[in-house]
């Protein structure tokens, strides 16, 4: 049974990863992703261009680098930069150095927007926004998955690289998602207590 659960868990992750809703929004949430040194991952600059795109398409008025700060770097400063860089205006850009995880950075979005933001566009890896829509619906906001995605690879290895990468993640977002799960529900039967 719990197999089963998990394949059904899966599929949904992997149907929203392949799904995009390019509308009109209140802000446009970049999730973070690793830095090194003063320079994004692969990963982050992917997402972050992604909010690039999607600022420029004007679909929201702002833009929300959310990430965490390790080693004296932040990951919202680094991704502010890149974006700055390629014609975003600063005024159109939120740092939120709380969001050092989904949760906290949906949490800062509640408290930053004013709870005014009830529609937002998220932006990250493809594995990573089925969690980001239920997590974000838990908190009355509508999530509009982005994905930021890389571009086809060329060669047997590299594919087969890029595909046990793939792998990897997608197992780890099926125990993600039911991790955040438990903890919603565990959230709600505390309170029901009170």
């Amino acid at each position: 049974m719990l197999s089963g659960i998990g394949v059904v868990t899966l599929l949904r992750i992997w149907r929203t990863a392949r799904t995009q809703r390019l509308e009109h929004a209140d802000a446009i949430v970049v999730f973070g992703a690793a830095v090194w040194g003063p320079t994004p991952s692969a990963t982050l600059q992917l997402r972050t261009m992604r909010g690039v795109e999607l600022y420029k398409q004007r679909l929201a008025p702002v833009v929300v680098c959310s990430g965490g700060t390790g080693s004296g770097v932040s990951e919202p400063r680094v991704m502010a930069a890149l974006m700055i860089g390629h014609c975003v205006p600063p005024s159109a850009l939120v740092l939120d150095e709380a969001g050092v995880t989904t949760r906290a950075t949906l949490a800062s979005i509640v408290e930053i927007g004013g709870g005014k933001w009830r529609r937002i566009l998220a932006v990250s890896s493809p594995f990573h926004l089925f969690r980001i829509v239920e997590e974000s619906r838990r908190r009355g906001i509508e999530a509009l998955p982005c994905p930021a995605r890389r571009a086809s690879t060329r060669g047997a290895q590299a594919k087969l690289r890029l595909l046990l990468w793939d792998a990897r993640q997608y197992a780890r977002e099926t125990v993600a998602v039911w991790s955040y799960r438990a903890f919603a529900w565990r959230t709600r039967c505390r309170a029901a207590v009170r």
